[in-house]
């Protein structure tokens, strides 16, 4: 992702083509070339020469805010994120733009000005066949190739957006292949084994040229080999026993080899049946367990494909409670019955009462900590009554807090890229009593400021499957292996206490891809609670759901950075005041997301953990992140958002009480249905002791923006249900009020 960095721009392009002749693309190649290739002298940014060309788009979205383009001698690159959403596959487009160099790549950017026009349609062109050493070179950069012959080295494992994998040719010569996160049929799957011919554009970053496939049908498998078009979906999960589930391209049987080791050790489980959709049961397993798994798909013929050694967990026979608490005050008022508890000044007690139990292990991963409220002294006197203390520690971590803390203690290298921004505490995972294993995390730190004044959250598993989960990751940190060198070593899915919950850890896991997921998920309602957010995917996504219909809010802590400065214009285009930048203090330390907390037929989840919305936590930071599946917690989490959004100035908000204008209204007695609707909607309306007469007949609906789309008196009291037409209105969330009273409703067709 790259930034053009400008505090202020307007969302306005230009669609009249400069009176400018195009050039051929090869020849607006030759302007500005790279003088080497290898990185070592590559500009990162080129003189601002102004050309025209005229070419074909080859991607969509599926790379990003960049476009491609080629004609019959080249191929080049768009990046305008402005107009990207314009640009579609097969447009035959006129551009005009500056040329610049971002990391060797050959761009045309919008520096001083920027027009396209689209001219018509065409095919997209025919990708040109090619060997991997004829097309990794300058000569195709930008250009649709087929690479022929080639194989994955990793094959097995699951592809991750944003992320780089190596193929070798037939002589036994690496290139590398670019997985975009955007790549939503590409991401999530397993890599192909055996030879294969890959489409893609040719592109470069910094010297080193990248094949960039779209979609998952740019490779082509030689041969009929099974193939696994996704990953391996547990489900099913139980204390003894789980089901595993894929697709693969060809027909093929089912073999599954585990153990409790990646020795594979306990056997094998086989399906002869051929077919493209796997199911198969692992059963006799032990509660609480993480179990390793590698799956096979052998064809008619004999050819194999499998996955790679990953590991999964059983449920255990824990309470599976989840507690979360909340160091600033929330609003009940907008609770579901079960109320979000504010601890006050009692956020670190808490914590030091979990230590005091602790009767084995206290696995400790600390990006800051301090002493004053007694925390390090908790755990001195856990390892003085014989539990074993382990420390992972940032490299930055206060000196003298480090020195005090005890047990065995790891320090991330100061010379690795990102911090290890890691805040969460497993006691007694390996406990023979599956009720004492607690993970505790969330957004703090362990500082007293942290935990007691800026606002911030702890989310508490007692659960023994997940801190073994926890325990994992914490030992690859504790054995010294940090950021991109660490490998992807944890179950993803958990069961706990009924509920689902989901695990991850960067850089390892594809956190863009898993945030923009649940970003996706939201079917009417959206809120967004986060330090730090300079992802354009993500917030492109936001966006998406916004301008769908769905309802959105979002808090964020500042906008500091140019990076940051581009994710609060992309959104405020369609928020308008339902984002809100803190800029007061103290500092806004949450990072959360809620989808569909008041839509309790949907399926409601909080993501939350250390993890903020930038590349720096997505691919370089040691972070770790929970998905939880429940609308009780997902309105626990929407009760702390409320408050703290209403605080910083919120005036609109979808739930049974509506805030407008900064007045709370009355509980309404006022009843519409169906909700949804697609045709038209019948209002019910009580209004005991006022007569019925034309102000009380007036109904104004207005949608997510507070724009008033229907204003209009219902029929008089002898009609008991009066019928709206919203036929014409497109989908998405409404207010409908009469009086002080008011109702939200969706209208989906």
């Amino acid at each position: 992702m790259k930034f053009f960095y400008t505090f202020l721009f307007a969302f306005f392009v230009s669609f009249i083509a400069f009176a400018q002749t195009p050039i051929d693309i090869a020849d607006a190649r030759s302007i500005v070339p790279c003088s080497t290739n290898d990185g070592s002298n590559c500009f990162s940014e080129a003189d601002c020469t102004t050309v025209t060309v005229q070419g074909v788009v080859t991607n969509g979205g599926e790379l990003g805010p960049i476009r491609y383009i080629q004609d019959a001698t080249g191929g080049i690159g768009i990046y305008n994120p402005s107009v990207a959403n314009s640009l579609l596959p097969g447009q035959l487009i006129t551009v005009t733009g500056q040329l610049v160099e971002y990391n060797c790549l050959l761009e045309i950017v919008n520096e001083t000005g920027f027009s396209y026009t689209i001219d018509g349609t065409s095919a997209v062109p025919s990708p040109i066949d090619l060997t991997a050493e004829e097309a990794f070179t300058e000569t195709y950069e930008g250009q649709l190739v087929r690479i022929d012959a080639v194989q994955f080295t990793g094959a097995g494992a699951t592809f991750n957006g944003n992320n780089n994998y190596n193929i070798q040719d037939a002589s036994g010569n690496t290139y590398q292949v670019r997985i975009n996160s955007n790549s939503t049929t590409i991401v999530g799957t397993l890599i192909p084994s055996g030879f294969l011919n890959i489409i893609g554009i040719m592109s470069q970053f910094q010297g080193s040229y990248q094949l960039l496939p779209r979609f998952f049908s740019d490779f082509q498998i030689v041969g009929n080999a099974p193939v696994f078009t996704t990953s391996i979906n547990q489900t099913n999960l139980a204390a003894t026993s789980f089901t595993l589930e894929f697709e693969t391209l060809n027909n093929g049987n089912t073999i599954v080899h585990y153990g409790l080791t990646p020795d594979l050790e306990l056997g094998t489980v086989t399906d002869p049946d051929f077919t493209t959709n796997h199911s198969i049961n692992l059963t006799g397993l032990q509660p609480g367990s993480i179990y390793y798994i590698q799956v096979e798909s052998a064809s008619p013929g004999g050819e194999i494909s499998y996955s790679a050694i990953v590991p999964m967990a059983t449920v255990s026979l824990s309470s599976g409670s989840i507690k979360i608490y909340f160091n600033r005050p929330v609003d009940t008022s907008v609770s579901t019955g079960t109320n979000a508890i504010y601890l006050n000044q009692s956020l670190p007690d808490t914590l030091i009462a979990y230590l005091d139990r602790a009767k084995y292990t206290i696995d400790f991963c600390a990006y800051t900590i301090d002493n004053e409220n007694g925390i390090i002294d908790a755990l001195i006197a856990a390892q003085n009554r014989g539990v074993q203390i382990r420390i992972v520690a940032d490299a930055d971590l206060n000196a003298t807090s480090y020195a005090l803390m005890p047990g065995s203690k790891v320090k991330r290298p100061s010379g690795l890229p990102g911090i290890m921004h890691n805040k969460f505490v497993v006691i007694d995972a390996n406990s023979p009593n599956p009720n004492e294993p607690v993970v505790w995390t969330g957004s703090t730190n362990f500082t007293d400021n942290q935990i007691t004044v800026d606002p911030n959250h702890v989310i508490i598993f007692q659960d023994q499957s997940l801190a073994k989960g926890f325990t994992l990751e914490f030992e690859e940190m504790h054995g010294g292996v940090f950021s991109s060198n660490k490998t992807d070593n944890t179950p993803k899915k958990y069961l706990i206490g009924g509920i689902p919950v989901d695990s991850y850890f960067s850089p390892t896991d594809p956190m863009n891809s898993i945030i923009i997921n649940a970003v996706n998920s939201a079917d009417y309602d959206l809120y967004f609670g986060i330090l730090s957010f300079t992802r354009t995917d993500i917030a492109n996504a936001i966006r998406s759901k916004v301008i769908g219909g769905a309802f959105v809010a979002g808090i964020i802590e500042s906008v500091g950075s140019p990076e940051a400065q581009e994710v609060y214009l992309t959104l405020n285009e369609d928020m308008g005041s339902q984002l809100i930048i803190d800029n007061t203090s103290p500092i806004f330390h949450h990072k959360y997301l809620i989808a569909d907390p008041n839509q309790p037929n949907s399926v409601p989840r909080v993501l939350t953990g250390s993890h903020n919305w930038s590349s720096s936590a997505a691919f370089r930071n040691d972070e770790n992140t929970v998905v939880v599946y429940d609308a009780t917690i997902a309105n626990i989490f929407y009760q702390e958002f409320v408050k703290r959004y209403i605080e910083l100035g919120g005036t609109v908000l979808v739930d049974s009480i509506v805030f407008v204008n900064n007045v709370q209204l009355p509980p309404a007695s006022l009843e519409v249905f169906p909700n949804p609707t697609a045709q038209s909607l019948f209002v019910h309306y009580h209004r005991p002791n006022v007569p019925y007469d034309a102000a009380a007949r007036r109904v104004v609906i207005m949608n997510s923006m507070g724009q008033v789309v229907i204003d209009q008196l219902l029929p008089d009291a002898t009609t008991q249900h009066p019928a709206i037409s919203v036929s014409h209105l497109p989908n998405g969330m409404y207010f409908l009020q009469m009086g002080s009273n008011v109702q939200k409703f969706m209208i989906a067709h």
